[in-house]
């Protein structure tokens, strides 16, 4: 079984623990990077759990000394290679992850951590 519900359960529970999140971004990158794989039925999961790294306060975020910035690259390059690779493949990807990023640029209430990620 491939990340289906895992991968957006998971980031949501360690949404405190950067060096988690980091390797669960990790993961994504090596699935997203296996040519044996197919990850179509799985892209709007994976990519959903990337933009929540890429776009949410996360709890890590809010002690001054959690330095959650490389994680938001990270996920943001992610992101980049899930639309490229999937995108056209799987129907509404791109839509989905461009609807995300724009809900959040448009927002000004967002913090600034939210609209780096976007």
């Amino acid at each position: 079984e491939l990340p289906g519900p895992f991968f957006p359960a998971q980031v949501k529970s360690i949404s405190h623990d950067l060096p988690q999140l980091h390797r669960l971004l990790h993961v994504a990158r090596s699935l997203l990077h296996n040519p044996f794989l197919f990850l179509g039925p799985y892209a709007r999961s994976l990519s959903s759990s990337v933009l929540y790294c890429a776009l949410e306060p996360l709890a890590a975020s809010i002690n001054p000394l959690n330095d959650h910035w490389p994680l938001r690259d990270y996920a943001a390059m992610l992101l980049g290679r899930i639309f490229w690779t999937h995108g056209e493949a799987v129907s509404g990807l791109c839509q989905h992850i461009l609807l995300a990023l724009q809900r959040v640029l448009a927002d000004p209430v967002r913090p600034l951590c939210s609209h780096y990620g976007a």
